[in-house]
């Protein structure tokens, strides 16, 4: 176990994101952007995917320094893969939907109705841009970005909605993304963890842990927060996770990688907590040369084990 104490200097200027979210790591940008390009230039790679994207403010951060060829977001709540694709694909329906916006009680309890009952990302892309719309509207005025979590909204105010500000992040967010060779999907984290390609790096930052089931609508339980462990442990990709900093955490990983503490100042709470970087160790990895060998094992001929995720149970409320 490697367990490093770091300070990080928080007025680096971070990205613009106008999708409030809890567990955001808009705070800790800088730092995860140092990290990840380390471990690019370790293993040489081409390709950066974000498995748990939520706001997705680093990896639009990677986009703005072109260090990768492609990126990939993804997240397993449609309503998240609709606002990225409306970002994307459609900025200028979004933004026409931003600037005749009005607050109302009525549609924000409408959306989180219509969010709640969400299964699919719809195949038409107004409807993409519909969903898109109201999975903004409810975390701009939900309690602490809680989208459907939070059944009342908290303010009406301008602090929370700013037609300019967020149309020009959707601005900002899609010339981004138009430049980035980027794929938008909406699966399970560990399809991608099990993906052979070796030149992917793969950032997950899952659900809190203990909480998670509270304050996300697609929450982990700690089975799952364990079936995640194994899921990278036994992975052909080099990886860099985030976390809150939790027992079951250090119990999970601290035997096998290298675990950075970050304390992070939350104003707004008026207190500091510590967030966990986790990397691999460089004692159990080796390079990639040209893709032939693979990352993560000493034999190109190692096959990943086979888990069985069959007790995974995401829950929806």
């Amino acid at each position: 176990m490697k367990i490093i104490q770091h300070k990080m200097n928080i007025d680096i200027p971070l990205p613009t994101q106008p999708l409030r979210y809890i567990g955001s790591k808009y705070r800790m940008t800088p730092f995860l952007i140092e990290q990840i390009l380390k471990l690019k230039k370790s293993y040489f790679l081409d390709e950066f995917r974000e498995v748990f994207v939520g706001t997705g403010s680093v990896s639009f951060e990677m986009m703005r320094k072109k260090e990768f060829s492609s990126f990939l977001l993804n997240d397993i709540d449609p309503a998240i893969t609709c606002y990225f694709l409306a970002i994307r694909d459609y900025p200028e329906q979004l933004i026409n939907r931003i600037k005749t916006s009005e607050f109302s009680k009525i549609f924000y309890a409408e959306s989180i109705i219509i969010l709640k009952k969400l299964q699919a990302v719809p195949l038409c892309a107004n409807e993409i841009v519909n969903i898109a719309f109201r999975k903004l509207f409810v975390h701009r005025y939900s309690f602490s970005g809680l989208g459907v979590k939070s059944t009342t909204p908290v303010t009406k105010g301008n602090n929370r909605w700013n037609d300019l500000k967020l149309i020009e992040a959707v601005e900002i967010l899609h010339a981004r993304a138009k430049n980035s060779n980027l794929k938008i999907e909406n699966k399970h984290y560990f399809e991608f963890l099990a993906e052979k390609n070796d030149r992917a790096l793969i950032y997950l930052d899952p659900p809190y842990v203990g909480v998670g089931e509270q304050v996300y609508q697609f929450g982990f339980n700690f089975c799952d927060h364990i079936h995640l462990a194994e899921s990278i442990k036994n992975s052909p990709h080099p990886f860099i996770l985030s976390y809150d900093n939790h027992e079951l955490v250090l119990d999970l990983y601290s035997s096998w990688t290298k675990i950075m503490k970050v304390p992070i100042w939350y104003p707004n709470q008026n207190s500091r907590k510590e967030e966990l970087i986790i990397t691999p160790l460089k004692s159990n990895r080796i390079r990639v040369y040209m893709g032939v060998v693979n990352p993560l094992r000493k034999s190109c001929s190692f096959i990943p084990q086979k888990i069985s995720f069959s007790k995974i149970k995401t829950k929806v409320k």
